[in-house]
């Protein structure tokens, strides 16, 4: 779980851990920068965009993305293995931007959002 707050603070922990081992850190400049840009590359024009409906027992890796709060913020699903979907154009900024979140992370055993390529014509 990573949650960034109204002050740049991020706070990261792993889920089932408790919020006691919880990591908190101040985001740099550059970080702060990257977040926006890819935070604004986001389509907005629903609340709830999903994508993936194959779930494989055991296998599959749920990635979620809630920005904002209240009634403004949007939501992102994905769902890897990515087997359908995966030519929907608002699909790239997202796992974009769940990458740069990732990244922040600096975490050694969480799990990578998927990097899919649409498939050719």
């Amino acid at each position: 779980m990573l949650d960034i707050d109204s002050k740049w603070r991020m706070k990261t922990k792993m889920i089932g851990e408790s919020d006691s081992r919880a990591r908190t850190r101040q985001l740099t400049s550059e970080e702060r920068e990257g977040l926006l840009k890819a935070l604004a590359s986001l389509p907005k024009e629903k609340s709830h965009y999903y994508f993936g409906k194959t779930i494989v027992t055991d296998a599959s890796v749920q990635f979620y993305l809630a920005v904002g709060v209240g009634k403004e913020q949007s939501r992102y699903t994905v769902m890897d293995p990515l087997y359908e979907d995966r030519d929907r154009p608002e699909l790239q900024p997202i796992l974009a931007a769940m990458r740069s979140l990732r990244g922040l992370f600096k975490s050694t055993v969480a799990h990578v959002p998927p990097v899919v390529e649409p498939r050719p014509n």
